[in-house]
């Protein structure tokens, strides 16, 4: 008999097995000392090309409470805004006059506008309250209206497009020039679909505004040129609950027509919690209602606003003067633009902030952006802001540093800790693991059984055909 000792299959698959379990064991606690949470992967946006285009020369639409783009369409082409100027006449009138004041109506306000453009037949001389001009402005964009404001509260209307245009600018809408505040054809007055949707951002944080919008009729009384009332009608048909266009999520809007503008319509609408300002330029007519109900009711199927549970997930550390980290963190109220048929399983962030802190900071001071990116696409931007206070020892200053001009690409740094998404997360990865390493036990136990019966066959027939020739046992 060989002196040779050889591991038998039983004890081979046994020794493997025990192997497998404990290599799971280990990997469970590996994970546990070294885990780190994971953001939660948000739901993100299918093909953006499945966006129906609209029939218009130019089209945006801004999502207002990310501020993400959502559409573009030669977004930075100069058309004409048409009646589409009000916004920044109204906007101006409750920014600079008082809506209780009463307007009196020169014949130059009254007579310098065609007779067959858009008016409420005001006479020379018609006293109306400045809030009864801007309901004629928005809801019948009665032109006359425009001059009489302009001439109430800048003396002139002259002035009026002065600060139409520095407002503009104040804005950002660089692309925007006005010559009259209430949009007939001027080769010199123009905007962009993006220009007029940042106007539009900023009318619909007035209150007043955007009620006087909603509004499908409005009735002026009597005046002292007139016993009659006026019964106004809005232009927009999305907002008349009978009409062919009505579409519930639409809250206001403010239309435009010249032959050379085209159609023209800037509306505003909420749905599953997202804000949306869209614009379309020179469309033919009935385009500028049928899209922007079309894109609407996609958005409404589409896409969903995620808020971030924990902003210090996309934390930044900056350098002090004295040695010290300053953590930055998005505002709180962070959110992210999540379409729901794509997981956004490719976040990246860019941060554009100081490249060191050198003056003392109060907490929530913002101290430059950040941008969140699934893929190529922004999802997300807002500012970033003191997490804390530091170095306040010194007089605290509102701005600190330089802010880069270089975005710096990272994944966001995230803290240890995390929420019940991560840990949630974890169980499952960690379970995942345990199940494969069982499933690996099981496929090695079972190899080598299978191995152990067929060897023990194999020696069995050795041992007969060895007893039938004589051989006896001893070489085996």
């Amino acid at each position: 008999m060989e002196n040779t000792r050889r591991m038998r299959p039983h004890y081979r698959a046994k020794t493997m097995a025990w192997r497998a379990a404990f290599f799971a064991l280990m990997l469970c606690v590996c994970m546990c000392v070294f885990y780190v949470p994971v953001r939660a992967e948000y739901i993100g946006i299918s093909d953006p090309t499945d966006v129906p285009e609209p029939e218009a020369k130019a089209t945006y639409v801004l999502e207002t409470t990310t501020g993400i783009c959502i559409y573009g369409k030669n977004a930075e082409e100069r058309l004409y805004p048409a009646s589409t100027t009000k916004l920044m006449t109204a906007l101006l009138i409750v920014e600079e006059g008082n809506l209780s004041d009463v307007v009196t109506f020169s014949a130059h306000a009254v007579n310098s506008i065609p007779y067959d453009s858009m008016h409420i037949s005001i006479q020379p001389g018609e006293q109306l309250t400045l809030d009864q001009v801007l309901h004629a402005i928005l809801i019948q964009s009665a032109n006359e209206a425009c001059m009489g404001a302009a001439e109430h509260i800048f003396g002139s209307v002259e002035a009026f497009v002065a600060r139409m245009n520095e407002r503009a600018t104040e804005l950002g809408a660089a692309d925007t020039h006005f010559t009259n505040p209430h949009g007939l054809h001027d080769e010199q007055h123009y905007t962009t679909s993006r220009d007029l949707a940042l106007i539009m951002q900023e009318v619909m944080k007035n209150e007043t505004l955007r009620a006087v919008m909603s509004k499908a009729t409005y009735t002026i009384p009597p005046t002292n040129k007139t016993d009659k009332p006026r019964y106004l009608t809005n232009s927009n048909r999305l907002i008349h609950q009978n009409g062919q266009y009505y579409n519930e999520n639409i809250i206001c809007g403010k239309t435009g027509f010249t032959t050379p503008a085209g159609n023209t319509l800037v509306t505003y609408g909420e749905v599953n919690g997202l804000s949306f300002i869209i614009v379309i330029m020179k469309a033919g007519q009935g385009k500028t209602f049928q899209s922007t109900s079309t894109l609407i009711d996609y958005f409404e199927k589409s896409l969903q606003i995620v808020t971030v549970a924990n902003v210090f997930d996309y934390a930044a550390a900056v350098p002090s003067a004295n040695g010290e980290l300053v953590y930055l963190q998005p505002k709180e109220g962070f959110t992210l633009l999540s379409y729901r048929d794509d997981p956004m399983t490719d976040l990246r962030t860019e941060y554009s902030i100081p490249d060191m802190i050198t003056e003392p900071v109060r907490e929530g001071t913002p101290l430059g952006t950040i941008s969140v990116y699934s893929g190529d696409r922004l999802v997300g931007k807002t500012e970033m802001v003191a997490r804390a206070d530091y170095g306040l020892e010194a007089p605290v200053v509102q701005t600190t540093g330089e802010i880069s001009t270089t975005p710096v690409t990272t994944e966001a740094e995230v803290p240890r800790g995390g929420g019940m998404a991560q840990l949630f997360r974890f169980v499952l990865i960690a379970g995942g693991v345990v199940l494969a390493c069982f499933v690996l036990y099981l496929v090695v136990a079972m190899i080598s059984a299978s191995r152990y019966r067929k060897r023990c066959k194999r020696i069995k027939n050795h041992l007969y055909i060895r007893e039938r020739n004589g051989s006896g046992y001893d070489k085996l």
